[in-house]
């Protein structure tokens, strides 16, 4: 007996008819099911100017929402995104048990990531930043978050910064498992201050003018590249997506969203040199 399944790879972005064939002495294969017009996207909720969910509506704004969206109206064939909430320290876990065949969720690139899953871009750059109260003056410079509570998100590669940088002997760590928690516990002067990139900072600043504030000098770590996620191995889903970034970078929409959700900011230091994006052969994971 055969069985033949026609196997739709790299999250309905570049369809191929793959077939495969078992028999009883044959080892079965490992293959994902088919993807029907509907894609699961991993994503974010609580970030003002990237990725945030309107109570109530179902409805998500911010850069990253519109370049989910954008993915699937641009796609051949197109799909339609149905959006999975998932926490920063939850995005791996789920492209790799299958809850999710895309993550669009300020998912920093990082080699150490690419030994599990598939990684695609980038598609915005940043660095790593301190926000604290616009009241408080007391911080403006590393050496005065010395004795201080310092609340970050975990599973973040801010938190791994914290945790090795020049900074983690001098602070106390309050990691959390939303960004809008840390927002919550400045506020309350539960923390001193709360670090992560510097573009989820200025979101939380623009939606909380007068009471939150970014400290400008003080900008540290290596540069942090969004990228989006894949299941592991889904080399022909990253070259697929790589292509419809030069795109998406090139044709004028990026500007648009950028300045829609950060229009205070200066665009060129925060997008990525499009002759400059990964290739996919960086990604060596398998099933």
């Amino acid at each position: 007996m055969r069985r033949i399944s026609r196997i739709a790879v790299a999250a309905g972005l570049a369809v191929a008819a793959l077939v495969s064939c078992t028999s009883d002495t044959e080892p079965a294969q490992t293959t994902r099911p088919p993807l029907a017009d509907a894609i699961n996207v991993a994503v974010a909720t609580d970030l003002p100017g990237i990725a945030l969910l309107k109570g109530g509506e179902n409805q998500w704004t911010g850069f990253d929402a519109d370049l989910w969206r954008w993915l699937g109206t641009h796609s051949t064939p197109p799909f339609r995104s149905v959006e999975v909430p998932a926490a920063t320290d939850e995005r791996e876990r789920f492209l790799i048990d299958g809850r999710a065949r895309l993550v669009v969720n300020v998912f920093s690139i990082t080699d150490d990531r690419r030994t599990r899953i598939t990684l695609v871009g980038p598609y915005l750059i940043t660095r790593q930043g301190v926000m604290v109260r616009a009241s408080d003056t007391r911080i403006d410079k590393a050496s005065d978050l010395d004795g201080k509570r310092v609340c970050v998100p975990a599973g973040s590669t801010s938190l791994d910064q914290l945790l090795e940088g020049p900074l983690r002997a001098q602070v106390t760590i309050i990691p959390e498992v939303a960004n809008s928690t840390c927002v919550a516990l400045l506020l309350s002067e539960q923390v001193d201050a709360y670090t992560t990139d510097q573009l989820v900072l200025h979101g939380f600043s623009n939606a909380n003018p007068g009471r939150l504030a970014l400290v400008p000098s003080l900008v540290f770590g290596p540069q942090e590249r969004y990228g989006i996620g894949l299941p592991p191995g889904d080399i022909a889903g990253c070259e697929a997506i790589t292509a419809k970034l030069r795109e998406f970078l090139t044709n004028g929409d990026w500007e648009q969203f950028f300045g829609t959700h950060f229009p205070n900011l200066t665009p060129s230091d925060f997008k990525p040199d499009v002759k400059r994006l990964d290739p996919c052969s960086l990604n060596q994971t398998t099933k």
